[in-house]
């Protein structure tokens, strides 16, 4: 091993420090490309996945860095990828000689002993050029992924502590061989100062058990043990030390380096006295204290037992011949913590670099083009504070600075704290229109330069936040699970609750203080009256929000005054600020009792493959259900609760209601399974106790008590009943009795007379009945002997006339009624010729292949397919498919060339409309003249001065008797579609875009078409083109229509907008542009598959989709005045049944982004205003959708704003 006693007295640095001083001095060009190596490989790691990557910076960003000792435990493979090509494009770019980079600097580092490591830097330094913190920074980082990389090939350890021991040493050895070296020195001090820094307590003398901070050569001289109580800051230093180290490999590192803290945090002389039991009991006490310390109430803490008194539970664990006790007849109610303690990722530099003032600030702007930074505090290194301060003489005459910037005006929000460091020479004076200094904002400084440098910082950063207050008396509690009206003082006075509307704080991130916590961070919002409030969204999702627990360090209110103006005075408006880096951050579960067996209820998921008892099916959703948290610790919590809710009978009693609705439920799908009910009623009979607890509830009793005296008396009605019906019964059967024998008596004689007079009259009926016969037959026979006379002249008169036409032709060659007769026979049959056509294609078109495949592996082929030709992402893709199958009409907007005509061609090639000439049996019939024609994809090219369907479609001639238009399959396509419906076949899509669709008024040649948009099913509507031609319009048609938005073109009307959905194409890039082969068969893609996978579907969380949509459709309807109407709300209710199911929701639920797509296209293409007040509005709307995480509407709108600014202040979507 090495001579330790050699290595530079540098205190250990965690693997997230040493990355971090890595990322703080590597070349900006290899961070770029490591930037793109993320974008593109490692996206979707739980360290990337939630920050924001659009920009080549954010590996700077405290988003990311806070991040990092985190990663090192929950996905170390993507960490050491991330820094591997760190190493190799850093390493590439210090190189003197290009070439050396194919060469292993440790190809002979044998076990990194002490020699070789000094070896390898001493050749490895001279190669690199750079400023000394690169290289520094570069070698330390390549020794520590060198050395693990080694493990288990060139370097093996027997324990954890040898390992890290190691390490520590490897980097101490070549801190040695840097600050040796001149072209290094400068690295190594950056690097030391880098450590002292962020680990300050290293550098004294506290070396708490089993935390190795340096390896030891020697055997530390045994020091007098006394017994002293571990103070918080000494445990948080220890646990700090332990769970940030290198090892990675635990799988629950958090419960490890709890553990490890409690270990710590004993005596140093109570472990060896205290055997196996004993000791682990010690652990787990002390690690359950820490868990739940952070739930007790203000102003109370726990009591600590001595080491050497163990507690009863302790002496149960450390005695197991200690009986256990008896069991209670009903278990104890469990007491669940609502805060969990997790890792503040908030950390501050407390110093600020030498000669410089820290001030803290906050922005205020004046009109559209001043922003000015107010200074209110300064930091005070002996209060370890920031402290208010007048620096109104400094930075006459308001204590402010304007911040200039070429980028005008600046996007900062209004009322956004700062952190200034600034030292005099940063500043320039202000100069008025006559070349004097100004007297209002007297000095300047230069906005970009400051950001730039690093001077000028969100407090945010720091973990600083504006707190505010729920706007209601002391002793009403907040509804947290709503809006919270909120405001800025703790005790307001009056003219504060009138200042506040001067603020303007919008989106600026808050804490919402409510009793001892501090919940948050919150964006804050305002409403349409300029009130503030924030929105805690508990209403889905998990119902966990973090934030700070006050009691848990030392964190003061920091009162300031923001200079706000107020007409042509100001007027000063006091704020809190807290910085909560000494705070325990914790994540508070939000969801009660009611809430938590409502969701248990909801839960039940259909189609069970088992027919469980309610008990254990209850049981295997609380191991695998993800309704309840991703936290495991809330997760454990919540599982215990629902234990007890059910167990307790005051619980059972207290959500009766609850308990029964998730009964019901279950009951209403299960209730054709006999089996379920036969078990359920083997339950009561087996269990008099159940039945004995059912029967004593209160509820249960007084429904038991009414039911039985219903029943009594039910039953006294039943009898008086059923003696009535006996006596009324007997009374009749005696009537009917007398009744039938009389009649039998007349009926006897009757027959009698009958009989007699018969034979009497029999042959005078017969022979009058014959002569009537007689006399009705010579009439027929004269009749027809009549016709025949006539017939016969007839025939004759034609034989003679069509002999003198013979004779005579050229006489009735112009008769105008033989002409028309003539023209209308050969209509008649060319109308029968083409029918049969039409019929016999609709029979081929049935017999075609279809693409088997349904559902996902559906979407995905038809998403892989779209994107070979183009680079849309995958939930742009399905929302074209999913608005092509529930709409009539779908109309795609954009810039010429932005790809509107191709997008339509490849969506309808990709179903296999295209290539169906190519097909054996549409080739081989010879139905259709050109085989092309067989197509299902008609482009319509709209022409200028279309007035009428006539344009479009053509029109029927009566003088020629045929159908005249300028292009004939348009009228094809419906008769073919007409004799398909004919037949009952519709499983083939049939598509016609409307090119130019705006080129003329879609309203006067597409109108008997728009009232086919409200049906919905298309079911009995039919479309007449003139004379016989009338065909009925199946559910496979579709249209698609692109427009372009200049002054060649015509609006769309709300009419239109009311029925359609308006898809703005994203940008792409063209490289990946390109057309299908249309000479290459593609398969047909069946209809009905496309509506089961992308048509309408019940919603399984249909409450939590209305009600964001209702706040929605008000916001458009307040705000801006838009009125969405009912068959616009079904078609969205119908689009997000789908998306809900199809699309792929990454950061927020899959309905959401549905719902995003659905405000673009459907509400957003409506928005037409102008003037400063329409801009607020919309202000207000973005407020909305960033409020409800609705991106792409918050993006267009953005957008639509900005294109109004350069339109004169007129705000629309086109």
């Amino acid at each position: 091993m090495s001579d330790s006693n050699t290595v530079s007295p540098v205190p250990s640095i965690t693997a997230s420090d040493l990355l971090n001083f890595a990322l703080d001095h590597a070349p900006n060009k290899a961070k770029k490309e490591v930037c793109n190596y993320v974008r593109e490989k490692l996206s979707q790691a739980p360290v990337f996945n939630t920050i924001n990557k659009r920009t080549n910076t954010f590996l700077d960003k405290p988003s990311f860095r806070n991040q990092i000792p985190t990663a090192f435990n929950v996905c170390r493979p993507q960490i050491n990828a991330f820094i591997t090509k760190l190493l190799k494009e850093t390493h590439i770019l210090l190189l003197n000689d290009k070439t050396d980079a194919e060469v292993d600097p440790f190809e002979n580092s044998g076990e990194f002993e002490r020699d070789a490591v000094r070896s390898i830097a001493e050749k490895l330094i001279p190669k690199l050029n750079g400023k000394p913190e690169e290289i520094a920074a570069h070698v330390l980082l390549l020794f520590y992924n060198e050395f693990l990389a080694s493990e288990g090939t060139k370097v093996h350890f027997t324990s954890h502590d040898e390992r890290k021991a190691r390490l520590i040493e490897v980097l101490n050895n070549t801190v040695d061989v840097l600050a040796e070296s001149d072209k290094t020195r400068q690295g190594a001090e950056a690097y030391k100062f880098f450590v002292e820094q962020r680990h300050p307590q290293l550098t004294q003398s506290i070396e708490p058990p089993d935390v190795a901070v340096e390896p030891k050569t020697s055997k530390p001289t045994a020091k007098p043990t006394r017994k002293t109580k571990t103070s918080t800051s000494a445990k948080s230093r220890v646990a700090k030390l332990v769970s940030d180290g290198f090892d990675s490999s635990k799988s629950n590192p958090s419960a490890d380096a709890l553990r490890t803290t409690a270990v710590n945090s004993l005596t140093a002389e109570s472990a060896p006295a205290q055997d196996t039991h004993t000791l682990r009991s010690k652990i787990e006490a002390v690690s359950l204290a820490a868990a739940v310390s952070k739930t007790t109430t203000a102003g109370t803490k726990a009591q600590e037992a001595p080491a050497d008194t163990p507690t009863e539970e302790n002496r149960t664990a450390a005695d197991p011949t200690t009986p256990a006790p008896e069991p209670e007849p009903e278990p104890a109610p469990y007491v669940a913590p609502d805060n969990f303690p997790i890792e503040n990722e908030f950390t501050y530099d407390v110093k600020p670099a030498r000669g410089k003032t820290r001030s803290l600030g906050c922005v205020r702007r004046f009109g559209n083009k001043f922003t000015n930074l107010f200074l209110v505090a300064n930091w005070s290194d002996a209060a370890k504070r920031f402290i208010q301060q007048d620096l109104s003489t400094r930075f006459p005459s308001f204590g402010a600075v304007s911040l200039d910037s070429s980028k005008s005006p600046l996007k900062i929000n209004e009322g956004s704290f700062f952190i200034f460091d600034w030292s005099d020479e940063i500043f320039y004076d202000r100069k008025d229109g006559y070349g004097g200094r100004r007297s209002d904002y007297a000095l300047g400084v230069d906005y970009d330069d400051i950001v730039s440098s690093g001077a000028l910082r969100r407090v945010e950063d720091a973990g600083g936040y504006v707190v505010v207050y729920p706007d209601l008396p002391d002793n009403e509690a907040p509804n947290l699970q709503d809006k919270v009206s909120i405001r800025f003082r703790r005790k307001e006075e009056p003219e504060d609750a009138e200042n506040r509307k001067l603020l303007h704080l919008n989106n600026v991130p808050v804490l919402l203080a409510v009793g001892d916590r501090l919940y948050g961070p919150l964006n804050l919002l305002e409403d349409s009256l300029h009130r503030p409030y924030v929105n805690l969204q508990l209403r889905s999702g998990s119902r966990v929000i973090k934030g700070f627990d006050r009691t848990s360090g030392e964190a003061p209110l920091l009162t300031v005054e923001q200079s706000c103006q107020s007409g042509d005075s100001r007027v000063n408006v006091k704020v809190d600020v807290i910085f909560v880096t000494n705070l325990q951050r914790c994540a508070y579960d939000m969801l009660s009792d009611d809430g938590l067996l409502s969701k248990l209820s909801a839960s039940i998921a259909e189609n069970r493959s088992e027919r469980e008892k309610l008990e254990e099916w209850a049981a295997t959703q609380l191991e695998t259900s993800e309704l309840f948290c991703e936290d495991d610790r809330i997760r454990a919590s919540r599982k215990n609760r629902i234990r007890s809710l059910l167990q307790r009978a005051e619980t059972n009693d207290r959500y009766f209601d609850s308990v029964i609705a998730l009964l019901a439920k279950t009951i209403d799908r299960r209730v054709d399974d006999q089996n379920f009910f036969d078990g359920i009623v083997k339950q009561f009979i087996d269990n008099p106790e159940l039945r004995k607890r059912l029967e004593s509830h209160r509820v249960v009793t007084t429904q038991l008590e009414n039911l039985r005296e219903m029943v009594s008396q039910l039953e006294t009605r039943r009898d008086t009943l059923q003696r009535e019906i006996s006596r009324t019964l007997e009374m009749e059967r005696k009537q009917a009795q007398e009744n039938n024998r009389t009649l039998l008596e007349d009926n006897r004689k009757l027959a009698q007379q009958c009989s007699e007079r018969r034979a009497e009259l029999g042959l005078i009926d017969d022979i009058e009945e014959l002569t009537q016969q007689k006399k009705k037959l010579q009439t027929k026979v004269d009749d027809l002997s009549a016709q025949h006379s006539k017939i016969s002249s007839e025939i004759n008169a034609i034989d003679d006339h069509l002999k003198q036409a013979v004779q005579k032709a050229h006489a009735y060659a112009f008769d105008g009624a033989i002409a028309s007769k003539l023209l209308q026979a050969a209509s008649d049959w060319e109308s029968d010729t083409e029918q049969t056509n039409f019929e016999a294609r609709a029979r081929v078109v049935a017999t075609l292949p279809r693409l088997e495949l349904t559902g996902k592996a559906l979407a995905d082929a038809l998403v892989a397919d779209v994107q070979s030709y183009r680079a849309y992402d995958k939930n742009t893709i399905l929302n074209f498919f999913i608005l092509l199958t529930q709409n009539f009409l779908t109309v795609f907007s954009g810039e010429p060339g932005s790809g509107k005509t191709s997008i339509c061609e490849i969506l309808s090639y990709v179903l296999g409309l295209r290539s169906m000439h190519k097909m054996p049996a549409v080739a081989q019939s010879g139905l259709w003249k050109n085989p092309m024609a067989a197509q299902r994809f008609l482009t319509v090219p709209v022409e200028r001065g279309w007035t009428s369907k006539r344009d479009f479609i053509g029109y029927y001639n009566p003088l020629s008797k045929t159908f005249e238009s300028t292009d004939s399959r348009r009228r094809e396509a419906f008769a073919e579609l007409h004799a398909e419906n004919q037949r009952g076949f519709d499983d083939i899509a049939f598509v016609m875009l409307l090119d130019e669709a705006n080129l003329s008024p879609m309203e006067y040649y597409w109108g008997d078409f728009m009232r086919i948009c409200d049906n919905r099913t298309h079911i009995g509507e039919y479309v007449s083109f003139g004379g016989e031609a009338t065909y009925s319009v199946p559910d496979t048609l579709r249209f698609l229509a692109t427009i372009n938005n200049d002054f060649t073109t015509e609006n769309l009307s709300p009419r239109l907008l009311d029925r359609a959905n308006i898809v703005k194409l994203p940008e792409q890039d063209v490289r990946f542009s390109k057309q299908p082969d249309e000479r290459e068969e593609h398969p047909i893609v069946s209809w009905h598959a496309m509506k089961d996978y992308f048509g309408p579907r019940t919603m399984e969380n249909a409450d939590e989709v209305n009600a964001l949509l209702e706040d929605i459709y008000a916001g458009f309807k307040n705000q801006l005045g838009i009125s969405v109407s009912m068959r616009t709300r079904l078609a969205i209710q119908d689009y997000v049944s789908a998306g809900a199911v199809v699309f792929t929701g990454e950061t927020e639920p899959a309905y959401r982004t549905a719902i995003d797509f659905a405000v673009v296209q459907r509400l957003m293409p409506r928005i037409d205003g102008n003037g400063k007040e329409y801009r607020e509005r919309l202000e207000a709307m973005q407020s909305i959708f960033d409020g409800n995480g609705l991106d792409r509407s918050r993006t267009e709108l953005a957008e639509l704003i900005e294109r109004g600014e350069k339109s004169m202040g007129w705000y629309r979507f086109f």
